[in-house]
């Protein structure tokens, strides 16, 4: 069982990076009157990893307000699995709520999406 769940941590995960390397690429359309409604630039790649993961993203203020809790829980020592455990969803929406958040709005925390009882082989994130 821990080990599915860090499969389903990874999904997110490359949603994540898909979508940053694509922020890379050319930026010259006019986005300022998508600008206005946009969440800032963290809540932003939040819900767009979100939508990726196939996550209904209709009610951002509440997906925010989730994830801003999630990162709240993970800087007070909760560990992942815990929060994970403690969204009351199905498995694969709290591991894509929880690695949004942490991509999104909390990349301090990165350090803390796998637990620190990783089995030996498991890749983990590199340091910054």
């Amino acid at each position: 069982m821990i080990a599915a769940r860090h499969r389903l941590l990874m999904l997110p995960l490359a949603a994540a990076a898909a979508l940053l390397l694509g922020a890379c690429g050319d930026d010259s359309s006019d986005d300022s009157a998508a600008a206005s409604t946009t969440p800032s630039s963290g809540e932003g790649t939040f819900l767009q990893i979100l939508q990726a993961s196939g996550v209904d993203i209709s009610d951002r203020d509440a997906l925010i307000a989730e994830g801003k809790q999630i990162c709240a829980d993970l800087k007070a020592g909760t560990p992942i699995t815990e929060v994970i455990d403690g969204q009351g969803q199905d498995a694969v929406r709290s591991a894509a709520m929880s690695s949004a958040a942490v991509v999104g709005l909390c990349p301090d925390q990165q350090d803390k999406l796998l637990p620190s009882n990783v089995p030996s082989g498991m890749p983990t994130l590199p340091s910054q």
